[in-house]
């Protein structure tokens, strides 16, 4: 597992304070509802940026917006990218992250939670509000 303890730029969420350095409500009030339901994880709001060059010679990088770390299984960190963004049928808003992640670092765990994803999260948690 990488180590990202050793970096000064890293931007652990750990409480109130932290949580209002996070840009988009939307994320906010993600890592907010991971720290109350969950409060043993380790929460790393945008972690490291991953690039890959593809075979036409052009660079594509990606910024995920957190990676949580279960310290009763630090062997599975998970990536994850917030998007307000509807999956459509043939357009994907997340795709070129998602082929970067795949080429950059296959051996990671990276999921995307679509605008569907964080509606159900707010039926399942009546605090959890990600406008």
């Amino acid at each position: 597992m990488i180590d990202f303890y050793s970096e000064s730029s890293v931007r652990r969420i750990r409480g109130e304070k932290d949580l209002q350095k996070i840009r988009y409500p939307s994320e906010r009030e993600f890592a907010r509802l991971l720290l109350t339901k969950n409060p043993h994880l380790i929460i790393i709001y945008e972690p490291q940026r991953f690039e890959y060059t593809f075979d036409d010679g052009k660079t594509k990088a990606t910024l995920p917006d957190f990676l949580i770390i279960n310290p009763r299984n630090s062997n599975q960190p998970i990536y994850v990218e917030i998007t307000l963004s509807k999956r459509g049928i043939l357009y994907d808003a997340k795709q070129r992250q998602k082929d970067v992640m795949a080429k950059a670092a296959p051996h990671l765990r990276y999921v995307v939670l679509y605008y569907e994803h964080l509606q159900k999260m707010r039926r399942k948690n009546t605090d959890f509000n990600p406008s």
